[in-house]
């Protein structure tokens, strides 16, 4: 599965809660997942908490299983790109 955010195109709290409903899990089987809160998911997803790209590799390695081909991130600094 090859899926491309232009991260210019989406804030970083769309960006969870698309992953989320992708690999169709609710806030809490995710943190429970990626070690993490509902309520801590519920706020990345609305914006009042931030993570980082080392926390983007970390949801890779725990979601491994959610995903056929599992997640790739390709990180492209000219282009602003993320290829998931």
């Amino acid at each position: 599965m090859l899926l491309k955010f232009k991260l210019t195109d989406y804030n970083t709290n769309d960006i969870i809660r698309i992953i989320r409903e992708w690999t169709d899990l609710d806030r809490s089987t995710l943190g429970k997942n990626i070690n993490k809160s509902e309520h801590t998911i519920k706020n990345y997803e609305i914006g009042k908490s931030n993570y980082t790209v080392l926390f983007f590799n970390y949801i890779n390695r725990k979601l491994w299983s959610y995903f056929i081909c599992g997640l790739q991130w390709l990180f492209s600094s000219a282009t602003g790109n993320v290829l998931i």
